[in-house]
């Protein structure tokens, strides 16, 4: 019952009237599940490569640091860049970070306003920690519809 509540909430908040329909419903959906999975991580390795060393290095260093309640945020001006995106995807897709990081990158993903939601739809399916599945799911609510729902399916299949 309460799954199906969150995705009603879930949904509803995805599908307002005064948003704009995304480029991606125009396109054909991919014919094999490996299309999408390349078409992200080839996007995430071009901007990489594009980025300048200094920057790409500083972000892939760069530490989130503990709030008042207890938990991982981000909270230097560097992630308020949409190529900040790219480097915590990267990061996130290495696997080498510990649970309360990797929930921090995922929490600071919309607030880079980079292009991640085709890639957390991947990395949500793969992920074992309840907490960063939860910061996977929150990602959603600023995702497009169509990824958000699948987000969201998948962050909370096990539950």
């Amino acid at each position: 019952m309460l799954k199906k509540l969150a995705l009603v909430v879930l949904l509803a908040a995805c599908s307002s009237a005064d948003t704009a329909p995304t480029e991606s419903t125009n396109l054909a959906t991919p014919t094999a599940p490996h299309s999408q999975r390349t078409q992200w991580r080839a996007r995430i390795a071009e901007d990489l490569a594009r980025m300048p060393a200094d920057q790409r290095v500083g972000l892939a260093q760069l530490q989130p640091a503990l709030t008042r309640a207890q938990f991982l945020r981000f909270t230097d001006d560097a992630i308020h860049d949409a190529r900040a995106a790219s480097v915590f995807l990267d990061r996130l897709a290495n696997g080498n970070e510990s649970e309360g990081v990797r929930a921090a990158l995922v929490d600071a993903l919309p607030r880079t306003g980079g292009l991640y939601a085709d890639a957390v739809v991947e990395l949500v399916a793969a992920e074992r920690s309840h907490t960063v599945r939860a910061a996977y799911v929150h990602t959603a609510r600023r995702a497009p519809a169509a990824e958000a729902i699948a987000i969201a399916e998948r962050g909370i299949a096990d539950a």
